[in-house]
């Protein structure tokens, strides 16, 4: 199985901008296959959960 996580460091105003490393060390510490989708905005985010989706 592939985890995707989509991270947006500027979300809630950069407040929890560790949150998605952090989600994403405890996936491939657990043996996941993670794709990391980053970007600095929503709009770029979306973008690329999308392209990831339709690969």
């Amino acid at each position: 199985m592939r985890i995707a996580v989509a991270v947006n460091p500027q979300a809630s105003f950069g407040k929890r901008s560790t949150a998605g490393a952090a989600a994403i060390h405890h996936f491939r510490s657990a043996g996941e296959d993670v794709l990391e989708l980053r970007a600095e905005n929503a709009v770029r985010l979306g973008a690329e959960v999308r392209a990831a989706l339709t690969a």
